[in-house]
């Protein structure tokens, strides 16, 4: 019972230090929205201990699996139980307890994908030998699926430091579906900007200067608000781009509307039309999108929103 208290005191803990911390919305839905997801992070580790003495090889090594509720843009904090196994020579003991994370910084790409991330990591595990182990780390993330960086973990009873270099972090809902990760893949024809992405690559840049330039003559931000405001799930549903203009125009966003004919035409003088097939609206109205998300972080960036 005692056990159980400290994990809930320590879970409550840690949410109360990250509770004031204002959470990044996903710019693609509504602003009224927190974006909840999931994450499966396995972390494997290996190092030295500190404090030992000469009957204890100085090697250390663990294995956790940590189910994590994500909360925020890409799961900006993250919390949830681990458990696993460490290894401290000669012995393996078996560990559960809590873990959390918290996003310090992030390096988006154009299409708002993660390359590059820092998160703070720290934990709290009671072990099968009835020890306690206190852990804190950095995790430097890669494309949002892994992370390495060092870690330490203090065990309150033996008084050892594990001091791991090189803590390996591979988050595994990769193989589940994308609908609950945190770090969805983008589809391949809403990839964002790219020299080499063709046609629909060409509509996302042009969608997204065309709403810059309109973000940049209304001061009051009314368009952005509202272009931010829009369901897409309700955009997706749509048939056409006929239906997008009038939806568009249904919302009071008659310039942007009126400026995805120029979009079109512009990206088929700089790459030609392509094979009008049975995917090719569904593929446009998913660049119109991806070009007016784009142009929305960066005027938030620009404007510190």
């Amino acid at each position: 019972m005692k056990k159980t208290l400290s994990v809930v005191f320590f879970l409550l803990l840690l949410l109360s230090v990250t509770t004031n911390a204002q959470l990044c919305l996903d710019v693609s839905e509504s602003h009224s929205k927190t974006v909840t997801c999931f994450l499966l992070p396995v972390e494997i580790g290996q190092g030295f201990i500190l404090g030992g003495n000469n009957r204890i090889t100085p090697y250390t090594a663990s294995l956790r699996l940590s189910p994590t509720l994500g909360v925020g843009n890409y799961g900006k904090f993250q919390i949830g139980p681990t458990g696993g196994l460490i290894y401290t020579n000669p012995e393996v003991e078996f560990v559960g307890g809590a873990r959390a994370a918290y996003q310090l910084y992030q390096l988006t790409a154009i299409a708002g994908n993660p390359v590059l991330d820092v998160f703070l990591t720290a934990d709290f595990m009671f072990g099968s030998r009835g020890n306690n182990f206190f852990g804190a780390g950095v995790s430097f993330g890669l494309t949002g699926l892994f992370g390495i960086g060092p870690k330490v973990t203090y065990n309150s009873e033996s008084k050892l430091t594990h001091a791991e270099l090189a803590n390996i972090t591979l988050d595994l809902t990769f193989l589940m579906s994308s609908k609950i990760a945190c770090f969805p893949p983008i589809p391949d024809w809403e990839p964002g900007y790219d020299p080499d992405s063709g046609f629909f690559g060409d509509v996302v840049l042009y969608a997204r200067v065309e709403a810059l330039n309109q973000f940049g003559k209304d001061t009051t931000n009314t368009i952005k608000d509202k272009l931010s405001s829009l369901s897409r799930d309700r955009i997706f549903s749509l048939k056409n781009v006929s239906e997008l203009k009038t939806y568009l125009k249904t919302n009071g966003l008659d310039a942007i509307a009126d400026k995805m004919n120029n979009v079109i035409e512009r990206a088929v003088q700089s790459k030609g039309l392509p094979v009008q097939d049975e995917t090719y609206q569904e593929k446009l109205i998913h660049s119109f999108v991806g070009g007016w998300c784009e142009a929305i972080k960066i005027d938030n960036n620009q404007n510190g929103a």
